[in-house]
């Protein structure tokens, strides 16, 4: 009886530990699986880009831009020979107020934004920021500002390295350079096409200084051996819009600027927790909002002292 006891005991224990191995393999399993989920949000948080990686690098044509941004954005393209302002070049009047109603959402925004649709593999982030320069120590520059702010020229090429900045043959439309990022496999250097206008206020009377995004090309590069991936896949959809108008004291400038990127999320990241993605999603925001704060307020200053000079000597 002690024997037979002692065998069932034995095989007891034998099963037990099969079935402890076996779970742990598929435990080890399922977090190997898991590794590159990890791994993913690793390498987006460390190689946000620092200051030092804007470098110049040559501009390329969009080739796909153009078929996904087809509808509001580029509408402002096509300009009224009877209206003189960019903001409403479109073909008619209810493009024209779609496109206000999108300023407006996205200049309204405070900070980072951040939605996520599990349903439709959507996810959309960006940020909003407020720019104050101030520019005039001296309350009799006043004028200089409001001309300054006037000359579209002068303020499009203050508010971006101008390396990273090229007019294009479009009026008014800009080439900005963005920054490089690197997701594992695919590295995305987006272009933005801006259009860049100065406009009298009819309320303040004051020149305003408005900018919106027209054309963007993401720049989809992938290492070689996976495969190609364009921006028509994945959605991808860039929209950058900002305006700037002279301080209440008329010592600087003020406004704000918005920029929001949309796409679809590939399935592996769906897996993960919002609060991991927003994280991820909050670093860029931060890194790209502080960049064109710290790049505009540099060149600004520089440029309008450069004004003020060169109006003083007679020159202009």
């Amino acid at each position: 009886m002690r024997d037979q006891n002692r065998y069932t005991f034995t095989s007891s224990l034998s099963v037990d530990n099969k079935f402890i191995r076996m779970t742990g393999r598929i435990i080890f399993i399922a977090l190997y699986s898991c590794l590159p989920l990890f791994l993913l949000l690793v390498v987006i948080l460390q190689q946000i880009p620092s200051s030092h990686a804007f470098a110049p690098t040559k501009i390329r044509k969009s080739h796909h831009a153009t078929a996904i941004n087809n509808n509001n954005n580029n509408l402002l393209l096509r300009r009224k020979k009877n209206n003189n302002d960019p903001l409403y070049a479109s073909t008619t009047a209810s493009s024209s107020n779609s496109l206000l109603e999108r300023r407006k959402t996205l200049l309204s925004r405070d900070g980072p934004y951040f939605k996520i649709d599990r349903e439709n593999e959507a996810i959309e982030f960006g940020a909003t920021a407020k720019l104050v320069t101030k520019l005039n120590d001296d309350e009799n520059g006043k004028e200089y500002i409001r001309e300054w702010l006037s000359d579209e020229r002068r303020v499009a090429m203050s508010i971006w390295d101008e390396d990273l900045i090229t007019p294009t043959d479009e009026e008014s439309v800009y080439k900005l350079q963005l920054m490089k990022l690197q997701f594992v496999t695919i590295q995305l250097q987006p272009t933005v096409d801006m259009r860049m206008w100065s406009r009298t206020s009819s309320k303040t009377n004051s020149p305003v200084f408005y900018l919106q995004s027209v054309d963007f090309d993401p720049n989809i590069q992938v290492l070689p051996g996976l495969g190609t991936i364009d921006a028509k896949t994945l959605g991808i959809k860039i929209e950058v819009v900002g305006q700037l108008a002279p301080t209440s004291d008329g010592m600087g400038v003020a406004g704000r600027i918005a920029f929001q990127t949309s796409g679809k999320l590939p399935p592996p990241l769906l897996l993960l927790p919002e609060g991991i993605i927003k994280a991820a999603s909050d670093a860029i925001n931060n890194t790209i909002t502080q960049f064109a704060i710290a790049s505009f307020q540099k060149g600004a200053i520089s440029k309008y002292k450069e004004f003020v000079k060169a109006k003083k000597e007679g020159l202009l």
